[in-house]
């Protein structure tokens, strides 16, 4: 939304110049009660008012160039698009295989890709010390890239987490375990990427068949030629 309303004061007709050389105030809508900014100086030589509720449209943008001159609106347009730029990249830069730091992690990661993406779950658990474990995680790795929002790829070290491994029978590393709706549907032991490519598939290809979703309009069509 912020985003959206600098567009509109940067595309719109700039303000009188003529205005008392003041010190000028600047708004900042936000839904909490204050505000941090990334520059002491910048702080120091302006005034501001912070609304916990947004006015509308319209008379925000003329609050705006009544207060603000267009050189300091172009600094706060540049800073935004920054901030919206390195949360993007942020976001961007999330690893494709996530490694499980708790229980409670693991287990919720299982209910959300059960109960809202459908996505299968592949999960491998290794250790640091086992040699298998460390020539399969380029190829887990790669193989997560490959199929990247078709599957969710985890870790789960068995060192760290035991109760994990335990409640889930480990009893080699690597050992794959394969999750869809939340309950194991394959799984095997061993280093073998001619396995890990053909289950990945396999359960990519069940979850697809699974999750389609049909439209009132679709099963009308469908039972008309049925009944015809």
């Amino acid at each position: 939304f912020f985003l959206v309303l600098l567009l509109l004061l940067a595309c719109s007709p700039q303000p009188p110049t003529d205005r008392p050389t003041a010190r000028p105030t600047i708004l900042f809508f936000t839904t909490t009660t204050s505000a941090t900014f990334a520059s002491p100086s910048f702080a120091s030589n302006h005034s501001y008012l912070i609304l916990s509720r947004p006015s509308l449209l319209n008379q925000i943008k003329t609050s705006f160039h009544s207060i603000i001159s267009s050189k300091e609106m172009l600094s706060i347009f540049r800073f935004t698009l920054l901030l919206l730029a390195t949360s993007a990249a942020l976001v961007s830069a999330r690893p494709v295989v996530r490694h499980i730091r708790s229980t409670h992690e693991f287990d919720r990661l299982m209910k959300k890709h059960a109960t809202v993406t459908g996505l299968p779950v592949i999960v491998d658990f290794y250790s640091d010390g086992c040699g298998p474990c460390r020539m399969i995680a380029p190829i887990f790795k790669k193989l997560a890239k490959e199929v990247e929002g078709k599957a969710v790829f985890v870790k789960v070290d068995t060192n760290a987490m035991y109760e994990l491994s335990s409640r889930y029978g480990v009893r080699s590393l690597p050992t794959f375990k394969f999750f869809l709706g939340g309950k194991k549907v394959q799984e095997f032991s061993g280093a073998g990427e001619q396995q890990l490519r053909h289950y990945t598939q396999e359960v990519i290809n069940r979850a697809e068949r699974e999750n389609v979703l049909l439209s009132m309009e679709t099963l009308v069509e469908y039972y008309k030629e049925k009944d015809a």
